[in-house]
C-alpha cells in the first residue's frame, strides 16, 4: 500500500529529526500522520482503534461487542503520544493536553496516555477533567504501578475538594501498591490542616470508595477479563497469550489460581 509505505518513510524521518533536536519539524510530520487517521477516526462508525498492548483490548471488547473493529495498521497513540510530549518541551501544555485527549480517540484505556493526561490536567489546576479520567485509568488499571499512581492523584483531588478522609485513604492505598515517602508527607499535611482521621477497618476504607464509586484495588472488570482470557488462551491452545496475561494477573494479584495455571503452562511446554 502506497500510503503505509509513505507513512512509514514519514515516521522514520520524524524520529530521525527527533534524535537530531529538530522537534519543530519532527512535530509537524507527526502531526500530518496523526491528522490523516483523526479525519478517518472521527467518521461515524469508523471504530477505527490502536491497542498497543492486548489487555487493553482484552478490557476494552465488552463494550465493542457488537461493532467490527478495524486495527489501524500505524501506532498512531505514538504518534499523538510524541507529539504532545514535544509540546510540552516547548512549553505548551494546553496543545499537550489537546493531543492526549485525541489519542483517546483510538484507545480510550490507553494508561500510559490517561496517566499522563491526568498529571498535566492537575498541573494546570484542572481538577474535574482529571477526575473524569482518573476513574477510567483506575478502572481499567492493570498493574500496581498504575494503582499506586491512581489513588495517589485520588488523594491530591479529594484533598482538593476537601474530602480528608477519602484523601488520606487514596494516599494510604497508593502506598500499599508502591512506597512513596509523598504520600506520607502528603497525609501529614492532612493530618496538620485539620486534625488526625483514624478508620475502624478495612471495610469501612473499601465502603467509602464505594460511597464515590470507586474501586478498592483492581476493579471487577479487569480481574474478570484476566479470568476470562485465561480460560479462552487456554482453551485455543494459545500459549504465548496465556503466559502474556498469567503473567500480569500474578504481577498484580498474586493470586493462587494464577500461579497454579502457569505452573501448568509450563508442564504443557515441558512435554
Amino acid at each position: 500500500n502506497a500510503m503505509l509505505l509513505d507513512h512509514k518513510n514519514k515516521f522514520e524521518s520524524a524520529k530521525e529529526l527527533l534524535n537530531f533536536g529538530e522537534i519543530e519539524r519532527a512535530k509537524r510530520i507527526f502531526i500530518e500522520l496523526f491528522d490523516s487517521y483523526e479525519k478517518v477516526g472521527v467518521l461515524e462508525g469508523a471504530n477505527f482503534y490502536d491497542f498497543p498492548d492486548p489487555i487493553e483490548l482484552f478490557l476494552y471488547l465488552p463494550k465493542l461487542r457488537n461493532v467490527k473493529i478495524k486495527r489501524l495498521p500505524e501506532p498512531v497513540i505514538y504518534y499523538a503520544y510524541q507529539i504532545a510530549s514535544i509540546y510540552l518541551e516547548q512549553d505548551d501544555i494546553n496543545s499537550a493536553i489537546i493531543y492526549l485527549e485525541k489519542a483517546l480517540l483510538f484507545n480510550p484505556i490507553c494508561q500510559y496516555v490517561l496517566q499522563e493526561l491526568i498529571d498535566r490536567l492537575m498541573m494546570t489546576k484542572q481538577y474535574e477533567r482529571a477526575y473524569m479520567h482518573l476513574k477510567t485509568s483506575l478502572k481499567y488499571a492493570y498493574t500496581k504501578n498504575q494503582l499506586a499512581f491512581c489513588y495517589k492523584k485520588l488523594g491530591e483531588y479529594f484533598k482538593h475538594i476537601a474530602k480528608y478522609d477519602l484523601a488520606i485513604a487514596s494516599y494510604a492505598l497508593s502506598s500499599l501498591y508502591l512506597e512513596d515517602v509523598e504520600n506520607k508527607i502528603k497525609i501529614k499535611e492532612i493530618v496538620d490542616l485539620v486534625g488526625p482521621i483514624k478508620f475502624s477497618s478495612p471495610d469501612e476504607i473499601i465502603n467509602l470508595f464505594k460511597t464515590v464509586d470507586l474501586n478498592y484495588g483492581p476493579s471487577k472488570e479487569v480481574l474478570a477479563t484476566l479470568k476470562e482470557y485465561t480460560k479462552i488462551s487456554k482453551e485455543r491452545k494459545d500459549y504465548k497469550t496465556l503466559k502474556y496475561i498469567l503473567n500480569i494477573a500474578i504481577s498484580l494479584t498474586n493470586q493462587d489460581y494464577f500461579k497454579n495455571e502457569l505452573e501448568s503452562l509450563k508442564k504443557v511446554k515441558n512435554d
